[in-house]
């Protein structure tokens, strides 16, 4: 493959898939960092994309960006899609992710040192890092050159843009030989989770080999982007560190806070705790008869809020909160309530229509999150990061409507087993995209089917998925759906196989539609469905059957096509299929509802081929 190397094999790929980006640029007159990418159009502007770079100028490294080499050689440089064969290689030609422009960044085995390769792009330094920012890029290891072993790793430097300084591993990749996964592939990594909010960040792309002579492939990297995270904007917080220890005192020193009666310093009032605390030195205590609440003020009646905070309950104890819809003493309308009964058992609205149950764990610091969702008009409970229960907001704790509103959350000491700390009470007004998908992948089947797979880190108030075709020169039409998960932190993984397609070139996309009805476009995937190999007739399914089996079959050229039943003795009962047809792969149904019980053949017949099988009815 390599110029030097004879190599006598070759791989033909049958089908391709590339992948087109769903973010767009924004006005560079108001992006933070100083990427470049001037004259590209791309899809429409993307909120939250900071900076993008396509490689689309010819000047490289582009602006801002450094190529570094400490083994030598002549490093990273820019190459365009249709380059063929690929630079330093006897074939392969160099692509771009669709939606990425015309070219690409690019090295491989003979632009690196004659060592190891060691070659870095740098990008400019990106400026005040947010937790919830993201890095993402698309990258290939070209099919072509895929018999050699590469290493690229992402790394983070936040003093400077030598190689030294890049001392913070986002992700170190490693392409084994023969690697399969040969297409375009985009990389998303959560800047947040590597730096700390604020920082000023250089992001290096590395590629490395630990023998030059007989390892390393070609990289080809493109639409480089950080984007800003979609997060959250904190409305109250409050980790209790403050304020000084000491009982009935936390609402006293803290006007934030109140009790049930309004009646702060007094027995209501909980207590300011140095005995345990998740973050810091201190946390609440709410002991029996404490009747703590955090009042919102203004109740909130439109938005998705997120209430949180660590709860601790020792061994033998107990511990009760809830959430209100208006909060006004006796008279206050209660959303939900939680109770954590004495030995670890949990109950989530106990009285009410729709009660559930968890289990809590003594002795430790366990994460309550509780979202409710005003526009969508519904709640959700989590555990540990697990949904326990989800309901109409307005049905509320009881069975009595209560109002769409947010207006306090209630710390009770309500049994005489009550002892319940709790610390880093948080409320956020909740801002990101209902679902975060991770990726978004089609391939073809062998009988000419398109299996759709995608994947989501976290989802809120995910409806379903609907899943869209657009043929060449054509609109998308809706093809099917598949439901979503709700709200759920965990990754969830769906599938949808497009039995009806035809051989041709087609894009897909997913929209996704939240429960109160807003949707969003995913990125979008373009698929080759080519004609079918050879004249196939395939055997019916289910089989036996009754009263109705399918039968599937292919073509290879445009012909006129005639698939019949026949019985045992040979006659002709039922012709399903007889007309001209383009080169493709078909099913049909055959309903043998009005036929007796028996052994049956069906025959295709497409010019002088002819192909036939057996079935049998059982009824």
């Amino acid at each position: 493959m390599r110029n030097r190397i004879l190599i006598t094999s070759l791989v033909l790929f049958l089908f391709s898939v590339l992948v087109i980006a769903q973010e767009g640029p924004r006005d560079w007159s108001k992006a933070a960092t100083n990427f470049n990418n001037p004259g590209v159009v791309h899809s429409p502007a993307g909120d939250g994309i900071l900076a993008v770079e396509s490689f689309e100028d010819a000047t490289f490294p582009p602006p801002g960006w450094i190529k570094l080499n400490p083994d030598g050689g002549s490093g990273w440089n820019r190459q365009t899609a249709g380059t063929s064969p690929i630079p330093g290689w006897n074939g392969g030609t160099i692509t771009a992710p669709a939606g990425g422009g015309n070219a690409v960044a690019f090295c491989t085995w003979n632009t690196g040192g004659t060592t190891a390769n060691d070659q870095w792009l740098v990008t400019p330094q990106i400026t005040n890092v947010q937790p919830n920012d993201s890095l993402i890029f698309w990258m290939l290891i070209p099919g072509y050159t895929n018999a050699y072993l590469e290493n690229v790793d992402i790394l983070i430097s936040t003093t400077g843009t030598n190689p030294s300084n890049f001392t913070i591993p986002v992700a170190l990749l490693t392409f084994p030989v023969n690697n399969t996964d040969t297409l375009w592939k985009r990389y998303a990594y959560k800047l947040g989770d590597f730096v700390t909010a604020g920082s000023n960040i250089y992001v290096g792309f590395r590629e490395h080999v630990a023998d030059n002579f007989n390892e390393g492939a070609a990289v080809l990297l493109d639409l480089v982007q950080v984007k800003e995270g979609a997060g959250s904007s904190v409305v109250f917080f409050d980790n209790f560190d403050t304020y000084t220890a000491g009982t009935d005192t936390l609402a006293c020193q803290a006007p934030v806070w109140t009790t049930w009666s309004n009646a702060a310093c007094g027995p209501e009032d909980a207590d300011v705790s140095a005995l345990f605390a998740y973050s810091g030195t201190k946390s609440a205590f709410i002991k029996p008869n404490d009747d703590l609440v955090k009042d919102f003020g203004t109740a909130f009646s439109s938005g998705i809020y997120k209430i949180s905070f660590r709860v601790f309950i020792n061994s033998g104890k107990a511990g009760y909160f809830n959430t209100l819809a208006t909060f006004a003493g006796g008279s206050s309308a209660w959303g939900l309530e939680v109770y954590f009964d004495v030995g670890g058992g949990g109950r989530v609205n106990p009285n009410g229509s729709v009660p559930a149950t968890f289990t809590w764990t003594p002795g430790v610091w366990n994460l309550v999150e509780h979202y409710v969702d005003l526009d969508a008009d519904l709640s959700y409970f989590y555990f540990n990061g697990v949904l326990v229960h989800q309901q109409t907001w307005t049905v509320g704790a009881y069975t009595s409507t209560i109002p769409k509103t947010l207006d306090a959350n209630d710390f009770y000491g309500a049994t005489s087993q009550d002892n319940m700390y709790f610390d880093d009470y948080k409320v956020e007004q909740v801002s990101v995209v209902p679902v975060e998908l991770t990726s978004f992948t089609a391939s073809v089947t062998n009988n000419g089917q398109v299996l759709l797979n995608w994947t989501t880190a976290t989802e809120v108030n995910n409806h379903r998925f609907e899943i869209e075709r657009k043929a060449e020169n054509s609109g998308y039409v809706t093809i099917g759906y598949v439901e979503g998960a709700g709200t759920t932190t965990e990754a969830q993984e769906y599938s949808f196989l497009d039995v009806s397609v035809q051989p041709g070139v087609y894009t897909y996309r997913l929209k996704q539609v939240d429960l109160n009805g807003t949707f969003e476009f995913s990125n979008e995937i373009l698929v080759d469905v080519h004609p079918p190999l050879k004249f196939a007739l395939e055997q019916n399914y289910p089989n036996p059957f009754n009263p109705a089996t399918t039968i599937r079959f292919s073509t290879v050229e445009p012909s006129i096509v005639k698939l019949s039943v026949y019985n045992a003795l040979g006659e002709e009962v039922a012709v399903l299929k007889n007309e001209f047809l383009q080169a493709g792969f078909y099913e049909v149904q055959f309903d043998a509802s009005t036929f007796a019980s028996g052994v049956y053949y069906y025959r295709l017949q497409s010019g002088s081929m002819v192909e036939v099988k057996k079935m049998i009815l059982t009824k």
